[in-house]
C-alpha cells in the first residue's frame, strides 16, 4: 500500500518525519497483543510513544483491551513497566534540562500554525488558536471515545474479544482522536493510512462506496496547500467512516440475535 500512495511514499523515503518509525513500533505492539504477548506488546508500545505522542490517542483501547485481557493487577504491573520505559529513556534529558524536557516533551498546549493544516484550512485563524475551540475539539473526542467503547466493548462486556475485535478497538478510537485533532500535517496521514481499508471493510457501505472513501481521503491528502474545500471533504470522510463504524452491528451482537 505504500507503494500506491505518493503521500505516504514521501512520508517514508522522501522526509525522514519520525512519524513512520513511531506507527511501525505500535504495529509491531498490536500484533503481539493478537498473539498474547503482552508484555513485549507494552514495550514496544511504550518506545512508540517515546518517539511521537501521536501513540497516546490508541491509550483508551490499550487500557481497556488490556484490563479485559489480564485483570487489574497484571494491567498495573504492565502499565508501570511502560512508565518505567519512558523515565530510562528520558534520563538524559531530566539530567541535562529537567523542566524544559518536561515543557517541550509533554505540551499538549502546543498551537499549531494554521499554514499547515490539512483538515482546519476552512477555520479562521483566530478561531483555530482560540483554546475555546481546542477544549470544544477535546470535549467532542472523550464523548466519541466513551460512545464508541461502549457500544463495541462494554456492550458485550463479557462476550469474546476476538482478534478483530483488538483491532477494531484501536483503530476506531484512532480515527476519533484523529478526527478531532487540532491539526492534522502531511506527515500525519501515516497515523491512519495502513488501518483506512480494514476501517472501511468494518462499514455496511457497498464496496464502490468503500473505494469511493479511501480515494476521496487520499486525494484530501495530496491537496498541497490544503484548500477550504478540501478540508472540509476530509472531515466529511471521516465522518462518514465514524457513523458506519457506529451503524455496523457487532459480531457479538449477530451472535446473540440468532
Amino acid at each position: 500500500m505504500s507503494c500506491t500512495s505518493y503521500r505516504i511514499h514521501s512520508i517514508f523515503l522522501l522526509r525522514l518525519f519520525n512519524d513512520p518509525i513511531a506507527m511501525f513500533l505500535f504495529y509491531i505492539a498490536m500484533l503481539c497483543w493478537i498473539y498474547r504477548q503482552w508484555t513485549a506488546g507494552i514495550v514496544l508500545y511504550s518506545l512508540a510513544l517515546s518517539v511521537k505522542m501521536n501513540i497516546l490517542l490508541f491509550s483508551p483501547a490499550v487500557a481497556v483491551i488490556c484490563l479485559y485481557k489480564r485483570g487489574l493487577q497484571d494491567s498495573c504491573r504492565l502499565f508501570a513497566l511502560a512508565f518505567l520505559i519512558q523515565v530510562t529513556l528520558a534520563i538524559p534529558f531530566l539530567h541535562t534540562n529537567p523542566l524544559g524536557y518536561l515543557r517541550s516533551a509533554f505540551n499538549f498546549g502546543r498551537v499549531f500554525d494554521h499554514r499547515w493544516t490539512v483538515n482546519w484550512r476552512f477555520v479562521p485563524v483566530e478561531v483555530f488558536t482560540h483554546k475555546y475551540f481546542h477544549c470544544i475539539l477535546l470535549l467532542f473526542h472523550i464523548i466519541l471515545v466513551f460512545y464508541f467503547l461502549y457500544i463495541k466493548f462494554f456492550r458485550y462486556v463479557l462476550s469474546i474479544v476476538y482478534t478483530k475485535k483488538i483491532v477494531l478497538l484501536l483503530a476506531g478510537i484512532n480515527l476519533i482522536g484523529i478526527s478531532f485533532s487540532r491539526s492534522l500535517h502531511y506527515q500525519f496521514y501515516v497515523w491512519y493510512y495502513h488501518l483506512l481499508p480494514f476501517l472501511s471493510w468494518q462499514t455496511p457501505y457497498s464496496t464502490t462506496s468503500k473505494l469511493t472513501l479511501l480515494g476521496i481521503i487520499e486525494m484530501c491528502w495530496n491537496v498541497y496547500p490544503s484548500t477550504l474545500w478540501s478540508s472540509l471533504l476530509l472531515h466529511f470522510c471521516h465522518a462518514i467512516l465514524l457513523v458506519g463504524l457506529f451503524l455496523q452491528p457487532d459480531l457479538n451482537s449477530k451472535k446473540k440475535s440468532t
